[in-house]
């Protein structure tokens, strides 16, 4: 599957996903106009980013300030990403979610498997609080994500 088309059928799966979830505010255009957002996925480094980036969001439900603060318990928060219903994250562990919804071998074969796909994962979820203070010591701009 070309990865134009993978990305817009994935999209419009996580649109889909999310507008099932109670558990989130849908707002802003995005939502408001079935806006779909189209990105030039320009390497595998960046498309490695994106999958962490999308599949980590949930975590935003259990600990709103993660991001910021780092995570207060890492077990809990890595069981709930394996656990969390409305994510495709399941299905990249080998464990069916939405097996019909997504083409997952692309993005498993790009990223080396479905272990690596957890390593991203866990890495990124271990050391995004140190990152980011890096990034804002040394960077010479804000960081909004």
């Amino acid at each position: 599957m070309e990865l134009g088309n993978l990305f817009r059928k994935s999209l419009q799966a996580t649109q889909t996903i999310l507008r099932k979830n109670t558990n989130l505010l849908l707002k802003g255009i995005f939502f408001k106009t079935g806006l779909q957002l189209a990105v030039h996925v320009a390497n595998e480094d960046q498309l490695k980013a994106i999958f962490v980036y999308i599949h980590t969001n949930p975590v935003l439900l259990i600990e709103p300030k993660w991001k910021e603060n780092g995570i207060k318990n890492f077990q809990k928060v890595k069981e709930f990403l394996e656990e969390y219903k409305w994510s495709s994250y399941q299905d990249y562990l080998g464990k069916k979610n939405f097996p019909s919804v997504i083409e997952k071998n692309f993005l498993l074969k790009v990223i080396g498997g479905e272990k690596e796909a957890q390593n991203l994962i866990t890495d990124w979820l271990k050391f995004k609080k140190e990152v980011r203070e890096l990034l804002e010591k040394y960077a010479p701009f804000s960081l909004e994500s």
